[in-house]
């Protein structure tokens, strides 16, 4: 930048000159333009596959030439996989192949998702005995299915748990309640002894606990 020497004082100084600011400085550049990649067969000039070096149906394509010359080790890496499962991997291995089965022969429809309606959809079975019920949805809202059965199955097991607990907890205030009045008295006076010496009430769960404790255990 140019500078002009003027004098002051008898003594020599520099002013810099200000240059006017380009309000077209501040533009933000252009994204850069997207890679555009081609299909790599000979003779393909589609476009690529995300990620992939084929298109679409070059892959496909190749993919069946593969699975035809390796037929042979993928039925050995079947047959040996079958060999592993249990029982409950069997019933949903099945269950899957009746639906498949079911589909070929126009037995049953593919409906649309139950979410957002897609006609792409995949199914869903619940429970391998009852693999005609169905639920239709879609590869994107697949995860968010799969999250909500599972934490309707931990609600489910939850509320069982706590179902079971109250019908036990009322088993054994009815057999304590048939026992003499000193073994009684003996208990309730065991189970009021709470963490730290403290005396807990009888309407208190740990109290409760305690008592439901001390009359399976036989004390």
């Amino acid at each position: 930048m140019r500078q002009d020497g003027l004098r002051r004082g008898g003594e020599r100084c520099f002013v810099r000159k200000i240059v006017p600011i380009d309000e077209l400085d501040d533009v933000p550049l252009p994204p850069p333009l997207p890679l555009i990649c081609f299909c790599s067969a000979p003779g393909c000039r589609r476009r690529a596959r995300p990620g992939g070096r084929h298109c679409p149906a070059c892959h496909s394509a190749a993919v069946r030439r593969w699975r035809d010359e390796h037929r042979r080790e993928i039925a050995a890496r079947r047959r040996a996989a079958a060999t592993l499962r249990d029982d409950e991997a069997r019933a949903r291995d099945s269950a899957r192949a009746k639906l498949g089965m079911a589909l070929r022969r126009r037995i049953l429809e593919r409906g649309c998702c139950r979410i957002c309606g897609d006609a792409e959809v995949i199914g869903l079975i619940a429970e391998p005995a009852r693999w005609r019920e169905v639920v239709w949805i879609c590869r994107e809202h697949r995860q968010a299915e799969l999250d909500r059965r599972h934490e309707d199955a931990e609600r489910r097991a939850a509320e069982a748990k706590q179902a079971t607990w109250y019908e036990e907890r009322a088993r054994v205030v009815a057999a304590i309640d048939l026992l003499p009045p000193d073994e009684q008295a003996r208990l309730h006076a065991l189970a009021a002894l709470g963490p730290r010496g403290m005396r807990l009430s009888p309407g208190a769960p740990l109290y409760v606990m305690n008592l439901v404790r001390l009359f399976k255990a036989g004390l």
